[in-house]
């Protein structure tokens, strides 16, 4: 085993977004008409089915749970509908973050498997990963932190498994195309919360996270705080209602949640013209941006924007 315990706590990027979903093909077929990318299947496990792709720099998981099992993940999408679930983090000596966010911040956390909370360190962990989740009373929306044996990371050498740190570390954007979307990078993954100073705690004074703008965007009815972390920088947007638009109307059903993911295209317009050919709608329109209407993407949001925010680290 070689897991990083007792190097200290720290971040290292983004591990993967998920979106819990009654039905994963549709959302392959989606990702593959709008994107251009390649969907692996993730064998089954943890009473739940899932598929895996990289779309620019973020790996992307959908998971469709076993309905027949009263799981974490079925509650969620009875509750939710098909939507995106907490974001990962790849981390370093995940039990020394877990004792630091509880000894210095208060923080709580549970386990992947059964949601029981977690005592100490992790030491039931399954064989090769550990993975626990924030408790979303405390943190604003849930997050979760993850730690993978590194022997094993490099002896399966499936994309699925691969440490994304190494992948993304070593990304650069595909030349564009006018058949698909072409996607840059990330641009932001946006959470949406009445409490944003309870979710910026737990980023920033916990898990070290940078902040680097506040703005508002009467579009989207949001005032936001943007802010990075991790080694590989990753951007988060913790977004508040402040008028009407698909922000309000998720809090209003959801609760804070992670409301959208967000990705800087190569062009725009011509991203634009590729929704319309495939008969994708708009949610919402800015001079520099478009939202998809979830109506037309299995219920998950994705932004499109024609550059990075205004101070985003990754711009220097």
């Amino acid at each position: 085993m070689s897991f990083h315990f007792g190097n200290g706590f720290r971040v290292r990027s983004l591990f993967h977004t998920t979106s819990v979903v009654r039905d994963m093909k549709p959302v392959a077929d989606f990702h593959r008409r709008v994107f251009g990318t390649e969907t692996i299947t993730i064998p089954y496990a943890m009473n739940r089915y899932a598929h895996f792709t990289f779309i620019g720099d973020v790996p992307v998981e959908a998971t469709s749970p076993n309905v027949a099992f009263a799981t974490a993940k079925r509650t969620f999408l009875q509750l939710a509908g098909n939507h995106w679930s907490p974001a990962v983090f790849w981390v370093d000596d995940l039990p020394d973050a877990i004792h630091a966010c509880d000894v210095r911040h208060g923080y709580r956390f549970t386990h992947l498997f059964d949601g029981r909370p977690v005592e100490g360190s992790p030491a039931d962990r399954p064989e090769h990963a550990i993975q626990v989740y924030s408790n979303p009373f405390e943190t604003g929306v849930d997050w979760g932190l993850y730690e993978m044996d590194q022997d094993h990371v490099n002896t399966q050498r499936t994309r699925q498994n691969a440490d994304p740190f190494e992948y993304a570390g070593s990304y650069t954007p595909a030349p564009p195309r006018d058949d698909i979307v072409s996607v840059e990078r990330h641009a932001q993954h946006a959470v949406v919360t009445d409490d944003p100073a309870k979710t910026l705690r737990f980023l920033v004074d916990a898990l070290g996270g940078t902040v680097f703008a506040e703005s508002e965007n009467k579009v989207l009815g949001t005032r936001s705080t943007f802010l990075t972390l991790g080694d590989r920088p990753c951007t988060v947007e913790v977004a508040e209602p402040v008028g009407p638009g698909g922000a309000a109307r998720d809090l209003e059903r959801n609760g804070s949640i992670y409301h959208r993911l967000d990705f800087k295209v190569h062009d725009l317009d011509a991203a634009v013209r590729h929704l319309e050919r495939e008969n994708i709608g708009l949610e919402a329109k800015g001079d520099d941006f478009v939202v998809l209407d979830p109506k037309d993407t299995n219920g998950l949001r994705y932004g499109l924007f024609a550059d990075l925010q205004a101070g985003d680290p990754r711009l220097s």
